[in-house]
């Protein structure tokens, strides 16, 4: 994984998780993040952190950081289909009607 830039007051990953990669891969991007990009938050305490992107397996970074760093929030919005899917916000419990 690459990050582009150097600090930032928020900091966001899109889509990390690649259904190709290897296992060794993998393990690389679970690194990176930990050890690398976490590091580049300004604020360590309060500085907000997005990770978006859609599931490939329970060992993917998102199941990492769900598993082993405590205060994150899971939003899981269902993929798009043609009946109607509710999902409730974590942070403000708003509802998003798809």
């Amino acid at each position: 994984s690459k990050g582009i830039g150097k600090r930032g007051s928020i900091l966001l990953i899109d889509d990390p998780n690649d259904a190709r990669a290897s296992q060794a891969d993998s393990d690389a991007t679970k690194h990176w993040f930990s050890h690398t990009w976490i590091s580049r938050l300004n604020d360590q305490e309060h500085g907000p952190m997005v990770v978006a992107g859609q599931r490939i397996g329970q060992d993917d970074l998102c199941g990492h950081i769900l598993d082993n760093l405590p205060g994150w929030e899971h939003l899981n919005i269902p993929p798009l289909s043609m009946s109607q899917h509710d999902a409730i916000t974590p942070l403000s419990g708003k509802i998003l009607v798809r």
